[in-house]
């Protein structure tokens, strides 16, 4: 009997590889409407670890369902390792990619995008003002040392003339209750993913690897599906929009949830050339894109030459692609205090696990 192929690539969240993957399987027999999923047994692809579904349908059918995960967080770099004096320079160098007028253009006529990006700017100016407070109380404590004399001389008489800054660095306690460094974290690794050519040509080889030995090194599947999260949303488009003819005959589907690839589109020319490919990928089967206004961490596909079906929020273009808006109750405080949470609420709604599971 064939069986599909899951390939499920996660967001900036993810941390330990199978974490995510575990709780996307687990949603998927929580929240469907259309059958009894099971977890059947642990599976392997040259190398892949996954966990295979068998899923026990309504209507009497059964089918298998092996789904793989392209955990990517390993290759990502993480901020704090950075000496003091990197963070400056590469906090400053965020900081200004993420301030372009291209960036705000997203907001346009969008009261509650335009609110989003303001309060997430917000965040990102008081991150780095933390940075600087940090390093400058470092400097007059002659505990920093750039290696370069010059350097050291010329900082030091600067800050000698500076005040105490030691109260900034008690406003802190604000990252407690703000997800201020996870905006931070997003925003650097999101710049360095859309500015570095190495950096998505690495993460996109992880899609890459399990796809190809799903569809070339086994005759098992005769369906494959793409299911990606919040930034994987893009990495996961960066292969399709270059999937080869070979790759046809499989019905492949493509499922975006929560992603943030509008936005991304409208700061990096490289991905707005990505998006175009994918929308004429003429060996993608299908592009379900699911998207929540309440989600502050994603953004509708704004596409030319769309058609909208206004009472289901549907936005359709070609034969191939659908966008498809969710409901998530929340209040303007859970959407900021809880932005990550409701970000994972996608696989928690019928709609979207049935679909993933048809």
């Amino acid at each position: 009997m064939k069986k599909e192929a899951i390939i499920f690539v996660p967001g900036y969240d993810s941390k330990e590889c199978g974490d995510r993957l575990k709780q996307v399987v687990d949603d998927l027999q929580t929240y469907n409407s259309i059958g009894k999923v099971t977890v059947s047994e642990d599976t392997e692809l040259y190398g892949h670890t996954g966990l295979s579904l068998l899923v026990h349908y309504d209507d009497g059918t059964t089918r298998t369902i092996d789904i793989y995960e392209a955990f990517w967080a390993d290759l990502r770099q993480k901020f704090n390792i950075f000496k003091p004096h990197q963070k400056v320079l590469y906090g400053f160098s965020t900081l200004w990619y993420w301030a372009s007028p291209k960036t705000w253009s997203l907001a346009s006529g969008d009261f509650s995008k335009g609110l989003v990006m303001l309060l997430s700017m917000l965040m990102l100016i008081f991150w780095y003002v933390l940075i600087l407070a940090t390093f400058i109380l470092l400097v007059k404590s002659a505990d920093i040392n750039t290696g370069w004399t010059w350097l050291d001389e010329t900082l030091q008489k600067l800050v000698d003339h500076m005040p105490d800054l030691k109260f900034l660095l008690s406003l802190s306690i604000l990252t407690s209750f703000l997800p201020i460094n996870q905006v931070a974290g997003i925003s650097y690794n999101t710049m360095l993913y859309l500015k570095n050519e190495a950096v998505h040509n690495a993460i996109r080889r992880r899609v890459h690897d399990i796809t190809f030995d799903a569809i070339h090194q086994t005759d098992a599947y005769d369906k494959i599906t793409i299911l990606a999260h919040s930034l994987g949303g893009a990495i996961a488009a960066h292969y399709v929009s270059g999937m080869k003819p070979d790759i046809a005959k499989y019905k492949v589907r493509f499922i975006t949830l929560g992603a943030a690839i509008s936005f991304l589109s409208l700061r990096s020319d490289w991905m707005r050339t990505i998006v175009k490919q994918c929308f004429t990928q003429t060996h993608l089967h299908e592009w379900l894109d699911y998207y929540a206004t309440e989600d502050w961490l994603c953004s509708s596909m704004r596409l030319e030459h769309k058609e909208r079906e206004q009472q289901g929020e549907v936005t359709s273009v070609g034969s191939h692609f659908i966008s498809r808006r969710l409901k998530f109750t929340s209040t303007m405080l859970e959407q900021i205090l809880q932005s990550s949470t409701i970000h994972k609420l996608y696989t928690r709604n019928s709609e979207v696990v049935n679909r993933i599971l048809q």
